[in-house]
């Protein structure tokens, strides 16, 4: 049991050293993650203000799931588009805080806020959202937020 516990040690000290002796000369196939994807949440930004949800809805891979607080996921651009039609006077505005990326897959992590037409605070929150290289450039694959103002009183 003894050297078990040593040779599992000794595979994970070496586990390090190995990845160190890889070759970095190549520029890493991710480096255009992070402003790629902020560019696309811009564009998403704009198709919500603008209140195009097929536009917004193609941002999103084909089979995509968007979990939004207090209703059902929505899965796929059609049942996406349709989830968020009919909002009306309600503007988006996104900010891409980190992405974490890696060969082809991306973790986008950032905030919301809403305001009215007018300029009033709606509501606010976070997001994380997974997105793919595609043939068509970077797409989300997942996309779920929260508010950060909580669940409104009982009785209001």
């Amino acid at each position: 049991m003894r050297s078990s516990h040593l040779c599992m040690a000794a595979m994970l000290l070496a586990m390090p050293a190995t990845l160190l002796a890889q070759d970095y000369d190549e520029e890493p196939k991710h480096t255009d993650a992070h402003a790629a994807i902020a560019e696309a949440a811009e564009a998403m930004e704009a198709s919500w203000n603008a209140h195009d949800w097929v536009a917004v809805a193609e941002v999103y891979t084909e089979d995509a799931i968007v979990m939004p607080p207090g209703v059902e996921a929505a899965q796929g651009r059609e049942a996406i588009a349709a989830l968020f039609e009919g909002i009306e006077g309600v503007n988006l505005d996104l900010q891409t805080e980190e992405v974490f990326a890696v060969e082809g897959a991306a973790l986008e992590v950032g905030s919301w806020v809403m305001t009215a037409d007018d300029g009033t605070h709606l509501d606010h929150g976070d997001y994380m959202a997974a997105w793919t290289r595609t043939d068509d450039g970077w797409k989300m694959a997942r996309d779920m937020w929260n508010s950060n103002m909580g669940p409104p009183s009982a009785g209001n």
